[in-house]
């Protein structure tokens, strides 16, 4: 009983976020489609969920354009990928899960000559703007020190490491900077990475995403850059999926490497890869 009390504000966040994940909305299969009636062909793009504003911008730009169908999908690259190896029609595929791409590679379910860097990212530590913890810490000190007592302060939230790639290079990092055995037990998985910016936001917790996530959201501010050389580059590639339409495909993964689609990413926080 002792225990309950001295920690019930702990036992209490760890409620809530318990049951803000039973109302958090549902990314999966979220499905864009652009269609015009005299389409002469149709793609599906099966990408990360944390491209899912940038690529729903280009595809209507691509769509207009080449006056063509795109549908897009954005869920967990290992769900994506696990599609694709089902069999499941579809022509492109975008993650920055490296080793999921170097499966599929190995497996010969991609164009091995399509793939091609697109973009990278970088990981941040965020919370909430209604955070407690935004009025009792310095952002200036080192991460290592924003991090010392973090678990006293506030749940943290990151991706699942085992099947979100924010979550990995999160875990690697924290794991670098000697963090991730101490606060596993107060961390929070989400399913994607915009789960994980659903329960930051909306938990008034804390957690590790990428930038391009918290960029120009009102809902959360970016309290420190977690080191680069923590972790290993954060780049998306694209690749063409084996199937009957390749060339096409292999069309809209130039768009993306294109001038025009460079300033659309980098309009949402994107780096060049």
């Amino acid at each position: 009983m002792a225990f309950i009390l001295s920690n019930r504000k702990k036992i209490l966040s760890i409620i809530f976020v318990f049951l803000l994940l039973s109302y958090l909305p549902v990314w999966k299969q979220g499905t864009v489609a652009y269609e015009y009636q005299d389409d002469a062909y149709s793609i599906t793009v099966l990408a990360s969920s944390s491209l899912t504003d940038v690529l729903t911008e280009l595809i209507r730009i691509y769509s207009v354009k080449g006056n063509v169908t795109v549908s897009a999908t954005y869920e967990s690259p290992t769900e994506l990928a696990d599609s694709i190896e089902s069999g499941d029609p579809s022509d492109v595929y975008i993650s920055e899960h490296l080793t999921k791409m170097r499966d599929l590679k190995r497996q010969g379910l991609i164009d091995v000559f399509s793939l091609t860097n697109i973009a990278s990212n970088k990981l941040v530590f965020l919370s909430s703007v209604e955070n407690h913890i935004l009025k009792n810490i310095n952002k200036n000190m080192p991460i290592t020190e924003l991090l010392k007592d973090i678990n006293e302060k506030t749940l943290l939230v990151v991706g699942d490491p085992d099947n979100v790639p924010a979550g990995d290079f999160a875990k690697t990092s924290l794991s670098s900077l000697g963090y991730w055995d101490k606060i596993e037990p107060y961390i929070v998985k989400a399913g994607n990475s915009r789960n994980a910016l659903y329960l930051i936001s909306k938990g008034r917790s804390a957690g590790i995403t990428y930038f391009t996530e918290a960029y120009k959201n009102p809902e959360v501010e970016i309290i420190s850059e977690l080191p680069e050389d923590s972790h290993d580059p954060i780049i998306y590639q694209g690749a063409v999926i084996a199937g009957e339409n390749m060339q096409h495909a292999r069309d809209f993964l130039n768009f993306l490497k294109s001038d025009r689609a460079r300033e659309i990413f980098h309009k949402y926080g994107f780096l060049d890869a």
